[in-house]
């Protein structure tokens, strides 16, 4: 938080950062509330109780993929999305947890939504931004601000 500095303001110093510190609970309090009525799949992301226990690739298999998404994920260029594709049965969930382990363990894994078939709400993408919406707002500061200005409408 910042406050500038009032020349020779003593005790009233206190008194206003008290002020500016609940000014800024009320506003995050209210934050909160407008996040907390999303509709989100909380049991998509990758941490969830039902994607504990997920497997992952083999060692030393789809190492050239898994190659390709590291350095997409380590560019600087402007290809934000990695468009992971295939029929069904190819890996692709695998590939995604394993990515995803492994962008946690580095510290570097943002929101993420995991898909799963005949999943209820996680086989279809009906909660897919609003959920990657609330756990951005969760985990960077700045993104609540950035959402409050929006007003995202669920879709």
């Amino acid at each position: 938080m910042f406050m500038p500095l009032i020349y020779r303001e003593g005790n009233h110093a206190f008194v206003r950062l008290r002020e500016e510190i609940d000014k800024k609970h009320a506003e995050n309090a209210k934050l909160e509330e407008i996040l907390s009525t999303l509709p989100i799949t909380a049991e998509a992301a990758f941490k969830s109780l039902n994607n504990q226990h997920e497997l992952a690739c083999l060692n030393n298999t789809r190492s050239e993929l898994l190659g390709d998404i590291a350095t997409w994920a380590d560019s600087d260029d402007d290809k934000c999305i990695f468009w992971l594709n295939g029929i069904a049965g190819t890996g692709k969930s695998t590939i995604a947890q394993t990515v995803a382990r492994s962008f946690h363990g580095q510290r570097i894994l943002g929101p993420s939504f995991l898909f799963a078939r005949d999943g209820g709400d996680l086989g279809n993408a009906n909660r897919l931004i609003t959920t990657l919406a609330r756990q951005l707002a969760s985990k960077v500061r700045n993104s609540k601000t950035a959402y409050q200005s929006t007003r995202c409408l669920p879709l």
